[in-house]
């Protein structure tokens, strides 16, 4: 279930690869630092950017997963 809302919101008229990392790239830090930051402040950044911020972690969350997987085995 969880690929399943990952792909449709890829689909999604209102997804835009990439610009999360683009807002982080203009701020002059790395997508993980920015993150923290927007999720720190929220207040400082639109709805928009949280969201961003909420769904970048969500998905770091998931490779990190994958990591720990491969390491065990």
């Amino acid at each position: 279930m969880t690929q399943n809302w990952i792909q449709n919101m890829v689909k999604s008229k209102d997804f835009h690869a990439g610009s999360f990392r683009r807002q982080a790239e203009k701020a002059g830090m790395s997508t993980r630092a920015f993150m923290k930051k927007v999720l720190d402040n929220p207040q400082d950044y639109s709805r928009r950017t949280h969201d961003r911020a909420v769904l970048a972690r969500t998905l770091m969350s998931f490779s990190n997963k994958d990591r720990r997987k491969k390491k065990r085995r």
